[in-house]
């Protein structure tokens, strides 16, 4: 009953769709997207910006809606850099994304699902809250920092850097 040329209700189609595992729509919502302008020749060409630099088989941690879907819409589009996972890092809350994040990009999570449902978010020494999110983002970084983690990580520049900068 909606009006299939407004872009906004594309993204909720396509987060669910990454919660029910349906790839297929979610490559229909970023179509959509784009289809719709909702997505616009700016925003596209930021996404390509972001990707073109990186190093081969990375992955783009992101931060927000508009970060995240636009280098999103133009691989799936243009083809551009299908090595890429793009990740965004503020949907980490919940264990059906880490699983997606998981299963469907082929990301090795740093822990496993057993920890990810007793994790309980918590207070660091400086009084910030640790959310699952903020925790699987700083255990991938700590990986990667000891060369435990094989793919280079990216991560685009709306991503805070308390959120990386240990």
């Amino acid at each position: 009953a909606g009006d299939s040329t407004d872009g906004h209700p594309w993204l909720i189609i396509f987060g669910e769709s990454m919660h029910r595992g349906k790839p297929a729509m979610m490559h229909r919502a970023l179509r959509a997207m784009v289809e719709s302008g909702f997505l616009t020749k700016a925003a596209l060409s930021y996404g390509r910006w972001m990707l073109r630099g990186l190093p081969p088989n990375a992955i783009l941690f992101t931060n927000g809606d508009m970060d995240t879907y636009p280098p999103c819409a133009v691989q799936e589009i243009e083809g551009l850099r299908p090595d890429v996972d793009i990740v965004n890092r503020g949907t980490l809350e919940t264990l059906w994304h880490a699983r997606f994040i998981r299963d469907y990009l082929g990301v090795p999570l740093p822990v496993d699902d057993d920890w990810i449902e007793r994790f309980t978010a918590y207070r660091d020494q400086q009084g910030n809250l640790v959310t699952l999110s903020d925790e699987l983002f700083r255990r991938w970084i700590e990986q990667n920092a000891r060369g435990c983690f094989d793919r280079p990580i990216a991560v685009a520049v709306t991503v805070e850097e308390r959120y990386w900068a240990f």
